[in-house]
């Protein structure tokens, strides 16, 4: 991730023109910047959570998907909600204001994800009478072997 983090600790990913040398006196390319490298991030941070469970990995996750919101180099979001799209890259001088399928993709897949990632994040992380109550009456959720016995008497 070390590569694909801008100075000031936005994620950056490798851009297309140029890539990255094979060569270690390379810089990466800081464009063009395309959605589906986001993706791709979000993806593999999620994973690395997933088996590691380090914390790092999920911020890491959410810190990428930001960058399709506009915490990236240019400072303006790839993100359309007033359509759902996604434009296709982030250009030296603004964004690629095409939405293809595969950027749209990109960005609603990593949405996807990371919201099912943010839910198992929180929930272990709340406390066990919370978790064992209801959402709409804030009261205890009985077990299924209470509600058995209940619904015998």
């Amino acid at each position: 991730m070390e590569v694909q983090t801008a100075p000031n600790g936005v994620f950056r990913p490798v851009g297309n023109r140029g890539w990255y040398p094979q060569s270690r006196l390379g810089h990466p390319a800081q464009f063009d910047q395309q959605p589906i490298e986001a993706h791709a991030t979000v993806s593999a941070c999620l994973a690395a959570w997933q088996v590691t469970q380090q914390d790092s990995w999920f911020h890491l996750a959410e810190n990428t998907f930001q960058w399709f919101l506009g915490s990236n180099d240019l400072d303006v979001p790839l993100y359309d909600p007033s359509n759902g799209g996604c434009c296709d890259g982030l250009q030296e001088h603004g964004v690629n204001e095409n939405q293809g399928a595969e950027s749209l993709l990109a960005y609603h897949l990593s949405f996807v994800e990371l919201e099912r990632a943010r839910r198992a994040f929180f929930a272990v992380r709340r406390p066990i009478s919370e978790r064992c109550s209801s959402p709409r009456t804030n009261q205890k959720v009985p077990s299924s072997a209470q509600a058995q016995a209940a619904s015998l008497s």
